[in-house]
């Protein structure tokens, strides 16, 4: 009488077992995992790397702003020196031929010149238009950045104060000014005596004032920017590595 072994009904003798299952899922798992992590760490590389670009622009930017920024200060400041002593000539003026060329050399120099910083905003204007200020990853940088934008806002503004205000004191200028001495500045061709109103000398002097304090405060903010693009340089200079 023959025995023969019969399998348990229904089982397949090639099905795997539960952990060979589970060996194949976690390597796929894990070939997935390392291909998202290579990815995630290549885009990583490239906006880090792009960062830096953006950074070493930024960095060029801010230097041009600083020679830009004290170079107007320094004029300014001239300026503002000039319009004092103008201020008090007009204000105690004589009808001398001393004080009448005083008047005219202190106006060529001091008045029709308007001292305004052009700034850099192609970096700042190219993360903007691109959406990369994100890109930015050093918070102080961020918002050192934004507060120079703010800054620089308002300096654009009261230069535009300062034109207008410049332009009314040429204009007034001409009731009292012969411009043919003072287009070419020939103070030997001045004659001495001429004579102005009181009313005219006390307007003048006003305009004089007004300007003397608009350019006053542009010289403020223009501090102020020059102390932001220094704090901005040292701060890509130390985080960047860039010189």
């Amino acid at each position: 009488m023959e025995i023969h072994q019969h399998s348990h009904a229904g089982q397949n003798p090639h099905r795997k077992k539960w952990h060979v299952h589970f060996w194949e899922f976690f390597m796929m798992f894990a070939a997935i995992s390392a291909s998202f992590f290579v990815e995630n760490q290549r885009e990583h590389y490239i906006e880090r790397k792009k960062e830096k670009q953006y950074m070493s622009s930024m960095l060029a930017d801010m230097k041009s702003d600083t020679m830009i920024l004290n170079e107007k200060k320094e004029q300014n400041v001239k300026m503002q020196s000039g319009l004092a002593t103008l201020f008090t000539l007009v204000r105690n003026f004589k009808p001398d031929r001393t004080s009448l060329v005083d008047l005219y050399r202190l106006f060529d120099e001091n008045v029709g010149w308007v001292r305004r910083a052009r700034l850099a905003d192609r970096t700042i204007s190219q993360l903007k238009s691109s959406g990369n200020m994100r890109l930015i990853h050093i918070q102080a940088i961020s918002d050192s950045l934004l507060v120079y934008e703010e800054r620089k806002k308002l300096l654009v503004d009261q230069g535009e104060g300062y034109k207008r205000e410049n332009e009314v004191l040429t204009d007034l200028s001409r009731k009292m000014l012969d411009y043919r001495y003072l287009l070419t500045l020939d103070t030997a061709a001045i004659t001495e005596g001429r004579s102005f109103s009181k009313e005219i000398l006390f307007e003048f002097s006003n305009e004089v004032k007004i300007l003397w304090d608009q350019i006053g405060t542009y010289v403020d903010t223009l501090k102020e920017l020059l102390d932001h693009a220094i704090n901005i340089i040292a701060l890509i200079q130390k985080h960047y590595h860039l010189k």
